[in-house]
């Protein structure tokens, strides 16, 4: 009985925090597209879309945003030098604020 409580207590509290998600992730010369969405009917304050460059350790991040409930939004986040597309480069993708997280990863 206490591992049913367990398993229903742990998919109510994954629901409740999976408002945020992110969707496509698209890189041009010098800039990232990043689409975040809100799949809850509670309005998101405070996102920031950050990327990383892992073989680098650059960090780059966009301005503070809201994102209304059920709605999708596009961001750029543009980068100082375009990335050596010949090679593997390794990026995380990490929308947040103070009450959401998500992370992407991914090889451009």
């Amino acid at each position: 009985m206490k591992r049913i409580i367990f398993a229903i207590i742990s998919l109510l509290l994954i629901s409740s925090v999976s408002a945020l998600s992110i969707g496509s992730v698209r890189y041009f010369e010098d800039v990232f597209l990043v689409n975040v969405h809100n799949d809850k009917t509670d309005d998101l304050e405070d996102l920031s879309v950050k990327i990383t460059i892992i073989d680098d350790g650059d960090i780059y991040r966009t301005k503070t945003f809201d994102l209304d409930p059920n709605k999708r939004k596009g961001t750029y986040v543009i980068i100082d030098k375009p990335l050596e597309t010949e090679k593997v480069v390794k990026v995380t993708v990490r929308s947040e604020n103070d009450d959401v997280k998500r992370v992407k990863y991914f090889i451009i």
